[in-house]
């Protein structure tokens, strides 16, 4: 009986030794594994200031309004590149648009207009609040260059992607805008120079 005894426990002691053993080896390898870790540096953005040249045109059924109003349009965009998400940010400061009786609209104090410029399909967004007009604080017209839209003398007007000399239309629609609900269309057209943009290069993946 002791000899048994005896026997078991040699044999259970080498079993313990030998899973120690084998879980040492397999730590030590897990260990002498190499391993690298690569962070690609960010890339700064960059910022252009291109000059806009053109001519805003306004549709408005408002009493007295003389459609279409067209004015020339002058002013300056500051377009800020996000390499992550393969765009350019579009911001405009300045912006002065007279009409009939000595009228002006402007962008509100503080306000400025804004949207994004996507390489990838030339397309533009540009979100542009104005005011100046009487009884009313402040409009906001949503402009692209795709789609179109109807103006109040029922002519159709159609956006304009970028192409490579830098021609562009925005166009956009209002309606219920003032107590008489009058609707109001904009179509900008102009040229962007210097253009086209050039961009930093995607940082390469690892």
């Amino acid at each position: 009986m002791k000899s048994l005894l005896q026997a078991v426990l040699s044999l259970t002691a080498v079993l313990a030794l030998g899973t120690m053993g084998s879980g040492l080896l397999r730590v030590q390898a897990a260990a002498a594994k190499p391993y690298s870790i690569t962070i690609s540096p960010p890339i700064a953005a960059r910022t252009v200031n291109v000059k806009v040249d053109g001519k805003i045109t306004i549709w408005c059924n408002a009493p007295g309004f003389n459609s279409p109003k067209v004015e020339p349009l002058q002013t300056s965009a500051k377009l800020v590149q996000d390499p992550a998400k393969g765009i350019w940010t579009i911001t405009i400061a300045n912006l002065s648009i007279p009409l009939d009786s000595g009228i002006v609209l402007t962008l509100p104090k503080g306000k400025v207009a804004s949207g994004v410029f996507r390489p990838s399909t030339n397309s533009a967004i540009l979100t542009v609040p104005l005011k100046g007009l009487p009884l009313i604080n402040t409009l906001t017209f949503s402009l692209s260059t795709d789609g179109s839209v109807t103006t109040t003398n029922k002519q159709t007007i159609r956006g304009r992607r970028v192409d490579q000399k830098g021609n562009i239309t925005l166009i956009g629609s209002k309606s219920h805008i003032g107590f008489l609900n009058n609707q109001a269309q904009i179509s900008i057209q102009s040229v962007l120079s210097p253009w086209p943009l050039r961009a930093n290069p995607l940082p390469k993946k690892p």
